[in-house]
């Protein structure tokens, strides 16, 4: 994990997820959603409001880029997670 002003980066080895029964391939977001709670809580890190995740798989694992919308747009609050 790497923690940035904006937010987080964070990376999940392909031995990772085998560890939880998942593959980088067909990660959903259902799945990725409690790895990357469990990931910030390990951390101290508190849960940004109106998260926006961005998801990265490759072979070797997949990455995560998160940040807070709170400054773009305070009244438009959801959770939204794009696999490409």
């Amino acid at each position: 994990m790497n923690i940035l002003n904006q937010g987080a980066a964070l990376f999940f080895t392909r031995e990772e997820l085998v560890a939880h029964r998942l593959t980088p391939e067909t990660l959903t977001e259902q799945e990725a959603v409690p790895l990357i709670f469990h990931a910030l809580r390990q951390a101290e890190r508190p849960m940004p409001p109106c998260l926006e995740v961005r998801c990265f798989p490759s072979p070797q694992g997949v990455l995560f880029f998160l940040r807070s919308r709170v400054e773009d747009d305070p009244l438009d609050c959801s959770f939204s997670v794009t696999f490409s």
